[in-house]
């Protein structure tokens, strides 16, 4: 967790000493991605962002909360297997 004052390059290096990253999709998505970090990102279901913005990465599995505006409404055995197959990856 970074606390909401920390400064980008402090969020960064956090997440440079990462294995991987599972992270609703926030900035701190793209930067995990832009690292080569293996990904797993969370959008509610239909997202406009999504259709819009998405990481890109080949070490990224992207899941979706059924609800579309509760993104806490995922699946927790959807992100155990969103890393089991980033697993698979590495």
């Amino acid at each position: 967790a970074v606390p909401p004052a920390a400064v980008w390059f402090g969020c960064v290096g956090v997440i440079q000493a990462c294995d991987w990253v599972v992270r609703v999709d926030t900035s701190s998505a793209y930067i995990a991605a832009a690292l080569n970090k293996p990904l797993t990102d969370i959008f509610c279901r239909d997202s406009q962002a999504r259709t819009n913005f998405s990481p890109i990465s080949e070490r990224l599995v992207i899941l979706e909360s059924p609800s579309p505006d509760v993104i806490s409404r995922v699946d927790p055995d959807d992100v155990v297997k969103g890393l089991q197959s980033l697993l698979a990856l590495l």
